[in-house]
Protein backbone atom coordinates (compact mmCIF):
# COMPACT_ATOMS: atom_id res chain seq x y z
CA UNK A 1 0.00 0.00 0.00
CA UNK A 2 1.32 3.43 -0.90
CA UNK A 3 2.07 5.92 1.86
CA UNK A 4 -0.20 8.85 2.62
CA UNK A 5 2.51 11.16 1.32
CA UNK A 6 2.64 9.27 -1.98
CA UNK A 7 -1.16 9.38 -2.27
CA UNK A 8 -1.21 13.15 -1.78
CA UNK A 9 1.70 13.75 -4.16
CA UNK A 10 0.08 11.58 -6.83
CA UNK A 11 -3.24 13.43 -6.51
CA UNK A 12 -1.67 16.75 -7.57
CA UNK A 13 0.50 15.45 -10.42
CA UNK A 14 0.09 17.54 -13.56
CA UNK A 15 -1.59 20.38 -11.66
CA UNK A 16 0.47 23.55 -11.34
CA UNK A 17 -1.96 25.73 -9.40
CA UNK A 18 -2.91 26.12 -5.76
CA UNK A 19 -3.50 23.02 -3.65
CA UNK A 20 -6.47 23.81 -1.41
CA UNK A 21 -7.08 21.63 1.65
CA UNK A 22 -10.58 21.24 3.11
CA UNK A 23 -9.86 21.18 6.85
CA UNK A 24 -12.64 20.94 9.43
CA UNK A 25 -10.32 20.36 12.38
CA UNK A 26 -11.30 16.69 12.78
CA UNK A 27 -8.68 13.93 12.88
CA UNK A 28 -8.80 12.96 9.22
CA UNK A 29 -8.55 16.48 7.84
CA UNK A 30 -5.74 17.34 10.27
CA UNK A 31 -3.82 14.29 9.01
CA UNK A 32 -4.34 15.59 5.48
CA UNK A 33 -2.95 18.99 6.51
CA UNK A 34 0.12 17.48 8.21
CA UNK A 35 0.84 15.15 5.29
CA UNK A 36 0.40 17.83 2.62
CA UNK A 37 2.62 20.26 4.56
CA UNK A 38 5.33 17.60 4.76
CA UNK A 39 5.41 16.57 1.09
CA UNK A 40 4.29 19.58 -0.97
CA UNK A 41 5.74 23.09 -1.26
CA UNK A 42 4.02 25.14 1.43
CA UNK A 43 3.72 28.16 -0.85
CA UNK A 44 1.33 26.10 -2.99
CA UNK A 45 -0.94 25.16 -0.08
CA UNK A 46 -4.00 26.94 1.27
CA UNK A 47 -6.25 25.67 4.07
CA UNK A 48 -9.98 26.25 3.64
CA UNK A 49 -12.15 26.19 6.75
CA UNK A 50 -15.90 26.84 6.81
CA UNK A 51 -17.58 27.98 10.02
CA UNK A 52 -21.28 27.41 9.44
CA UNK A 53 -22.08 28.73 12.91
CA UNK A 54 -24.35 25.77 13.59
CA UNK A 55 -22.67 24.70 16.85
CA UNK A 56 -21.58 26.64 19.94
CA UNK A 57 -17.91 25.67 19.61
CA UNK A 58 -17.52 26.47 15.93
CA UNK A 59 -15.53 29.68 16.46
CA UNK A 60 -13.03 27.81 18.63
CA UNK A 61 -12.66 25.19 15.87
CA UNK A 62 -11.88 27.91 13.34
CA UNK A 63 -9.26 29.40 15.69
CA UNK A 64 -7.71 25.95 16.20
CA UNK A 65 -7.40 25.31 12.45
CA UNK A 66 -5.96 28.80 11.94
CA UNK A 67 -3.31 28.20 14.64
CA UNK A 68 -2.33 24.83 13.21
CA UNK A 69 -2.09 26.30 9.71
CA UNK A 70 0.10 29.12 11.03
CA UNK A 71 2.31 26.62 12.86
CA UNK A 72 2.91 24.72 9.63
CA UNK A 73 3.40 27.88 7.58
CA UNK A 74 0.33 27.30 5.40
CA UNK A 75 -2.06 30.02 4.22
CA UNK A 76 -5.48 29.94 5.89
CA UNK A 77 -8.83 31.13 4.55
CA UNK A 78 -12.06 31.23 6.55
CA UNK A 79 -15.60 31.39 5.21
CA UNK A 80 -18.60 32.11 7.44
CA UNK A 81 -21.79 31.70 5.41
CA UNK A 82 -25.12 32.60 6.95
CA UNK A 83 -27.20 29.42 7.26
CA UNK A 84 -30.82 29.61 8.39
CA UNK A 85 -31.89 27.01 10.96
CA UNK A 86 -34.63 24.52 10.22
CA UNK A 87 -35.27 21.73 7.72
CA UNK A 88 -32.77 21.54 4.93
CA UNK A 89 -30.10 23.19 7.08
CA UNK A 90 -27.45 20.51 6.42
CA UNK A 91 -28.09 20.63 2.67
CA UNK A 92 -27.91 24.43 2.70
CA UNK A 93 -24.62 24.30 4.63
CA UNK A 94 -23.12 21.83 2.16
CA UNK A 95 -24.32 23.90 -0.81
CA UNK A 96 -22.78 27.07 0.69
CA UNK A 97 -19.54 25.25 1.44
CA UNK A 98 -19.08 23.86 -2.05
CA UNK A 99 -20.17 27.09 -3.72
CA UNK A 100 -17.32 28.81 -1.88
CA UNK A 101 -14.86 26.08 -2.81
CA UNK A 102 -15.94 26.28 -6.46
CA UNK A 103 -15.57 30.06 -6.54
CA UNK A 104 -11.92 29.80 -5.44
CA UNK A 105 -10.69 27.12 -7.82
CA UNK A 106 -9.08 28.32 -11.04
CA UNK A 107 -7.69 26.24 -13.88
CA UNK A 108 -4.88 24.05 -12.50
CA UNK A 109 -6.08 24.30 -8.89
CA UNK A 110 -7.10 21.28 -6.82
CA UNK A 111 -9.10 20.83 -3.63
CA UNK A 112 -8.10 17.85 -1.47
CA UNK A 113 -10.45 16.28 1.06
CA UNK A 114 -9.63 13.60 3.65
CA UNK A 115 -12.34 11.01 2.89
CA UNK A 116 -10.97 7.48 3.39
CA UNK A 117 -11.99 3.87 2.72
CA UNK A 118 -14.39 3.58 5.65
CA UNK A 119 -16.10 6.82 4.59
CA UNK A 120 -16.53 5.23 1.16
CA UNK A 121 -18.01 2.04 2.66
CA UNK A 122 -20.43 4.09 4.77
CA UNK A 123 -21.47 6.04 1.68
CA UNK A 124 -22.25 2.83 -0.23
CA UNK A 125 -24.34 1.42 2.64
CA UNK A 126 -26.16 4.71 3.16
CA UNK A 127 -27.03 5.11 -0.50
CA UNK A 128 -28.16 1.49 -0.77
CA UNK A 129 -30.47 2.02 2.23
CA UNK A 130 -31.84 5.17 0.57
CA UNK A 131 -32.42 3.38 -2.75
CA UNK A 132 -29.85 5.52 -4.54
CA UNK A 133 -27.65 2.72 -5.95
CA UNK A 134 -24.47 0.88 -4.94
CA UNK A 135 -22.08 3.69 -5.69
CA UNK A 136 -19.77 5.84 -3.64
CA UNK A 137 -17.73 9.02 -3.88
CA UNK A 138 -15.51 9.49 -6.95
CA UNK A 139 -11.73 9.77 -6.57
CA UNK A 140 -11.99 13.11 -8.31
CA UNK A 141 -14.49 15.34 -10.03
CA UNK A 142 -14.60 18.82 -11.56
CA UNK A 143 -15.18 21.68 -9.16
CA UNK A 144 -15.36 25.26 -10.35
CA UNK A 145 -12.55 25.69 -12.88
CA UNK A 146 -10.42 23.15 -11.02
CA UNK A 147 -10.80 19.65 -9.62
CA UNK A 148 -11.70 18.01 -6.31
CA UNK A 149 -9.55 15.00 -5.33
CA UNK A 150 -9.81 12.46 -2.50
CA UNK A 151 -6.29 11.00 -2.15
CA UNK A 152 -7.14 8.75 0.82
CA UNK A 153 -10.22 7.08 -0.63
CA UNK A 154 -8.49 3.68 -0.89
CA UNK A 155 -6.75 4.05 2.48
CA UNK A 156 -8.15 2.14 5.49
CA UNK A 157 -9.27 4.45 8.30
CA UNK A 158 -6.86 2.71 10.69
CA UNK A 159 -3.89 4.04 8.72
CA UNK A 160 -4.97 7.62 9.40
CA UNK A 161 -5.59 6.95 13.10
CA UNK A 162 -1.96 5.84 13.54
CA UNK A 163 -0.80 9.38 12.73
CA UNK A 164 -0.32 11.52 15.80
CA UNK A 165 -1.98 14.88 15.20
CA UNK A 166 -3.87 17.45 17.23
CA UNK A 167 -7.55 17.52 16.32
CA UNK A 168 -11.01 18.49 17.52
CA UNK A 169 -13.78 15.96 18.12
CA UNK A 170 -17.08 17.19 16.70
CA UNK A 171 -19.75 16.16 19.25
CA UNK A 172 -22.35 15.87 16.49
CA UNK A 173 -20.42 12.85 15.14
CA UNK A 174 -21.90 10.78 17.97
CA UNK A 175 -25.51 11.70 17.13
CA UNK A 176 -27.02 8.56 15.60
CA UNK A 177 -30.14 10.47 14.59
CA UNK A 178 -27.94 11.58 11.68
CA UNK A 179 -28.08 8.84 9.05
CA UNK A 180 -24.35 8.66 8.35
CA UNK A 181 -23.57 8.42 12.05
CA UNK A 182 -26.13 5.62 12.39
CA UNK A 183 -24.33 3.69 9.65
CA UNK A 184 -20.95 4.40 11.27
CA UNK A 185 -21.84 3.49 14.85
CA UNK A 186 -24.67 0.94 14.51
CA UNK A 187 -24.08 -0.89 11.20
CA UNK A 188 -20.37 -0.87 10.46
CA UNK A 189 -19.07 -2.30 13.80
CA UNK A 190 -21.05 -5.60 13.70
CA UNK A 191 -20.44 -5.95 9.96
CA UNK A 192 -16.70 -5.44 10.46
CA UNK A 193 -16.68 -7.96 13.31
CA UNK A 194 -18.34 -10.54 11.05
CA UNK A 195 -16.46 -9.63 7.85
CA UNK A 196 -13.19 -7.81 8.72
CA UNK A 197 -12.60 -6.86 5.07
CA UNK A 198 -16.06 -5.37 4.56
CA UNK A 199 -14.85 -1.76 4.15
CA UNK A 200 -12.46 -2.77 1.39
CA UNK A 201 -15.06 -4.92 -0.34
CA UNK A 202 -17.67 -2.18 -0.30
CA UNK A 203 -15.05 0.23 -1.63
CA UNK A 204 -14.39 -2.22 -4.49
CA UNK A 205 -18.12 -2.23 -5.29
CA UNK A 206 -18.05 1.55 -5.33
CA UNK A 207 -15.06 1.59 -7.68
CA UNK A 208 -16.82 -0.76 -10.11
CA UNK A 209 -19.92 1.42 -10.12
CA UNK A 210 -17.74 4.51 -10.47
CA UNK A 211 -16.29 3.15 -13.71
CA UNK A 212 -19.80 2.92 -15.17
CA UNK A 213 -20.67 6.38 -13.94
CA UNK A 214 -17.46 7.80 -15.32
CA UNK A 215 -18.45 6.67 -18.79
CA UNK A 216 -21.88 8.29 -18.47
CA UNK A 217 -20.53 11.50 -17.00
CA UNK A 218 -17.92 11.74 -19.73
CA UNK A 219 -20.67 11.66 -22.34
CA UNK A 220 -22.63 14.38 -20.48
CA UNK A 221 -19.65 16.49 -19.31
CA UNK A 222 -20.47 19.59 -21.32
CA UNK A 223 -24.25 19.25 -21.37
CA UNK A 224 -26.05 21.94 -19.36
CA UNK A 225 -29.00 22.17 -19.45
CA UNK A 226 -29.91 18.58 -20.30
CA UNK A 227 -32.11 18.35 -23.41
CA UNK A 228 -35.10 16.08 -22.83
CA UNK A 229 -34.41 14.58 -26.27
CA UNK A 230 -31.21 12.96 -24.92
CA UNK A 231 -33.12 10.85 -22.40
CA UNK A 232 -33.96 7.21 -23.27
CA UNK A 233 -37.62 6.30 -23.53
CA UNK A 234 -37.47 3.63 -20.82
CA UNK A 235 -38.05 5.36 -17.42
CA UNK A 236 -35.38 3.49 -15.42
CA UNK A 237 -32.75 4.12 -18.09
CA UNK A 238 -33.76 7.79 -18.30
CA UNK A 239 -33.48 8.05 -14.52
CA UNK A 240 -29.96 6.59 -14.69
CA UNK A 241 -28.90 9.15 -17.31
CA UNK A 242 -30.37 11.96 -15.21
CA UNK A 243 -28.54 10.65 -12.13
CA UNK A 244 -25.23 10.65 -14.06
CA UNK A 245 -25.90 14.22 -15.17
CA UNK A 246 -26.61 15.39 -11.61
CA UNK A 247 -23.29 13.98 -10.42
CA UNK A 248 -21.45 16.70 -12.32
CA UNK A 249 -22.97 19.13 -9.81
CA UNK A 250 -22.07 16.98 -6.81
CA UNK A 251 -25.72 15.97 -6.37
CA UNK A 252 -26.84 12.39 -5.85
CA UNK A 253 -30.41 11.13 -6.07
CA UNK A 254 -32.16 7.77 -6.32
CA UNK A 255 -32.93 6.38 -9.75
CA UNK A 256 -36.45 5.51 -8.59
CA UNK A 257 -37.28 9.09 -7.57
CA UNK A 258 -35.81 10.52 -10.78
CA UNK A 259 -37.64 7.98 -12.94
CA UNK A 260 -40.92 8.81 -11.17
CA UNK A 261 -40.38 12.53 -11.81
CA UNK A 262 -39.61 11.95 -15.48
CA UNK A 263 -42.76 9.86 -15.87
CA UNK A 264 -44.99 12.56 -14.36
CA UNK A 265 -47.14 14.82 -16.54
CA UNK A 266 -46.61 17.67 -16.22
CA UNK A 267 -43.14 17.64 -14.69
CA UNK A 268 -43.30 20.05 -11.80
CA UNK A 269 -40.30 21.21 -9.76
CA UNK A 270 -38.42 18.25 -8.26
CA UNK A 271 -36.77 19.16 -4.94
CA UNK A 272 -33.49 17.41 -4.20
CA UNK A 273 -30.94 17.70 -1.41
CA UNK A 274 -29.07 20.88 -2.30
CA UNK A 275 -31.32 22.10 -5.11
CA UNK A 276 -34.11 21.28 -7.53
CA UNK A 277 -34.74 20.00 -11.05
CA UNK A 278 -36.81 22.24 -13.29
CA UNK A 279 -37.98 21.54 -16.84
CA UNK A 280 -38.20 24.54 -19.14
CA UNK A 281 -38.42 24.72 -22.94
CA UNK A 282 -37.72 20.99 -23.51
CA UNK A 283 -34.63 21.05 -21.29
CA UNK A 284 -33.87 20.11 -17.67
CA UNK A 285 -32.06 22.56 -15.40
CA UNK A 286 -30.53 22.05 -11.98
CA UNK A 287 -31.08 25.02 -9.65
CA UNK A 288 -29.06 25.17 -6.44
CA UNK A 289 -30.86 25.63 -3.11
CA UNK A 290 -31.36 29.22 -1.96
CA UNK A 291 -32.42 30.54 1.43
CA UNK A 292 -35.25 33.08 1.61
CA UNK A 293 -33.01 35.81 3.00
CA UNK A 294 -29.32 36.66 3.38
CA UNK A 295 -27.74 39.50 5.36
CA UNK A 296 -25.36 41.55 3.23
CA UNK A 297 -21.88 41.81 4.85
CA UNK A 298 -20.52 45.25 5.65
CA UNK A 299 -18.16 45.14 2.66
CA UNK A 300 -21.14 44.60 0.34
CA UNK A 301 -19.75 41.34 -1.09
CA UNK A 302 -22.01 38.28 -0.89
CA UNK A 303 -21.26 34.84 -2.28
CA UNK A 304 -24.50 33.00 -3.06
CA UNK A 305 -24.96 29.40 -4.25
CA UNK A 306 -25.69 30.68 -7.77
CA UNK A 307 -23.54 33.79 -8.06
CA UNK A 308 -21.60 36.68 -6.57
CA UNK A 309 -23.31 39.93 -5.58
CA UNK A 310 -21.65 43.27 -4.91
CA UNK A 311 -23.69 46.13 -3.41
CA UNK A 312 -22.34 49.54 -2.42
CA UNK A 313 -23.14 51.10 -0.06
CA UNK A 314 -24.25 48.03 1.90
CA UNK A 315 -25.58 49.65 5.06
CA UNK A 316 -28.06 47.26 6.76
CA UNK A 317 -29.08 45.67 3.49
CA UNK A 318 -30.59 42.22 3.05
CA UNK A 319 -30.92 40.05 -0.01
CA UNK A 320 -34.17 38.19 -0.63
CA UNK A 321 -35.75 36.08 -3.33
CA UNK A 322 -39.25 35.80 -4.74
CA UNK A 323 -41.02 38.38 -6.87
CA UNK A 324 -44.57 37.48 -5.83
CA UNK A 325 -46.49 40.44 -4.44
CA UNK A 326 -43.67 42.93 -5.02
CA UNK A 327 -43.78 46.01 -7.23
CA UNK A 328 -41.13 48.17 -8.86
CA UNK A 329 -42.19 51.78 -9.35
CA UNK A 330 -45.83 50.72 -9.17
CA UNK A 331 -45.56 47.84 -11.65
CA UNK A 332 -45.72 44.15 -10.62
CA UNK A 333 -42.13 42.92 -10.32
CA UNK A 334 -42.91 39.68 -12.14
CA UNK A 335 -44.05 41.67 -15.16
CA UNK A 336 -40.91 43.83 -15.00
CA UNK A 337 -38.72 40.73 -14.99
CA UNK A 338 -40.67 39.22 -17.88
CA UNK A 339 -40.13 42.39 -19.90
CA UNK A 340 -36.43 42.23 -19.09
CA UNK A 341 -36.32 38.76 -20.64
CA UNK A 342 -35.89 36.75 -17.42
CA UNK A 343 -37.30 33.23 -17.90
CA UNK A 344 -40.26 32.40 -15.66
CA UNK A 345 -38.39 29.71 -13.70
CA UNK A 346 -35.51 32.10 -12.99
CA UNK A 347 -37.56 35.01 -11.65
CA UNK A 348 -37.57 33.72 -8.07
CA UNK A 349 -33.77 33.35 -8.26
CA UNK A 350 -33.03 37.00 -9.05
CA UNK A 351 -31.43 38.68 -5.98
CA UNK A 352 -33.55 41.50 -4.58
CA UNK A 353 -31.75 44.06 -2.41
CA UNK A 354 -33.72 45.59 0.47
CA UNK A 355 -32.88 48.33 2.92
CA UNK A 356 -35.24 48.90 5.85
CA UNK A 357 -37.72 46.52 4.17
CA UNK A 358 -37.82 48.68 1.05
CA UNK A 359 -36.89 47.19 -2.33
CA UNK A 360 -33.86 49.15 -3.55
CA UNK A 361 -32.50 47.04 -6.42
CA UNK A 362 -33.30 44.06 -8.63
CA UNK A 363 -29.92 42.36 -9.19
CA UNK A 364 -28.05 44.80 -11.43
CA UNK A 365 -31.05 45.22 -13.74
CA UNK A 366 -32.64 48.05 -11.75
CA UNK A 367 -31.44 50.11 -8.80
CA UNK A 368 -32.36 53.29 -6.97
CA UNK A 369 -30.09 56.28 -7.46
CA UNK A 370 -26.82 56.08 -5.53
CA UNK A 371 -26.83 52.28 -5.17
CA UNK A 372 -24.18 50.44 -7.19
CA UNK A 373 -24.90 46.75 -7.83
CA UNK A 374 -23.01 44.07 -9.73
CA UNK A 375 -24.35 40.54 -10.14
CA UNK A 376 -22.39 37.68 -11.69
CA UNK A 377 -24.27 34.40 -11.86
CA UNK A 378 -22.80 30.89 -11.72
CA UNK A 379 -24.00 27.84 -13.53
CA UNK A 380 -24.82 24.90 -11.24
CA UNK A 381 -21.20 23.70 -11.43
CA UNK A 382 -19.99 26.94 -9.86
CA UNK A 383 -18.62 28.48 -13.07
CA UNK A 384 -19.30 32.13 -13.86
CA UNK A 385 -21.71 32.63 -16.73
CA UNK A 386 -21.01 35.25 -19.41
CA UNK A 387 -22.58 38.62 -18.74
CA UNK A 388 -25.66 39.60 -20.65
Amino acid sequence: METLETAVTRSVEGLAGTVYLAVSGGRDSMVLLEVAASCLPKERLCVLHVNHGLQSGSEAWADFVRRESDRLGVEFLLHEPIIASGSGMEAAARAARYAWFASLLNDGDVLLTAHHQRDQAETVLLRLAQGRGAYGMPDERPLGAGVLCRPFLDVPAEVLTTRRVSFIEDPSNADTDIDRNFVRHRLMPPMTERWPEVSGRLATVARSEAAKESAGRHLLANVDPLPVSLLPGEPAAAGEVLRWWLLRFGISASISSLSAWLAAEPRKRCDLQGGALIEHAEAIYFARLLLDRYALPDDGQLLLPHGHLSVLPASRATVRFGAAGLRWQGEPLGEVLRRLGVAAWLRDRVPLIFQHDQLMAVADFLATEGLHVRWRSFDASGNFLPAG
